[in-house]
């Protein structure tokens, strides 16, 4: 799998996240986030025995998962980053965030607390992802 670096083109970083196959014993989870008129998904593709999380996010904000993990535990540990840009107003604004939650095998949720910033706009949520 690689990684996104500092420095790193973000579309060559993004299709060769896009392009990764599914692991054998990884799950999809997919969720929306939505704050006043503007709405993300992230999807995250999680190996249920643990290890490296990618995935991506789309609508208002575009990017990509850079680097996540999960512990392979029921109600276990899931953290990330992530790196992209929203388009709120026709204007590209580079943004990051991070994200740090549980994974529910038997509910198959994930509810996450989120982190992100932008534009010198720094916002907390949480969301849910499902699968």
């Amino acid at each position: 799998m690689e990684n996104c670096e500092p420095g790193e083109d973000i579309l060559d970083c993004m299709f060769a996240i896009a392009d990764e196959e599914e692991p054998e014993g990884a799950v999809t989870a997919t969720g929306v986030y939505t704050y006043k008129d503007y709405s993300a998904t992230l999807t995250l593709t999680i190996p249920l025995e643990g290890g490296a999380v990618t995935g991506r996010i789309s609508g208002t904000c575009d990017g990509v998962v850079t680097k996540a993990s999960f512990d392979g535990k029921d109600y276990g540990v899931i953290t990330g980053s992530m790196r992209g840009t929203c388009d709120p107003f026709f204007v590209k604004i580079p943004a990051t965030g991070s994200f740090s939650g549980t994974v529910n095998k038997s509910a198959k949720t994930v509810p996450l607390r989120i982190l992100g910033s932008g534009g010198g706009v720094e916002k907390s949520d949480s969301m849910s992802l499902t699968y």
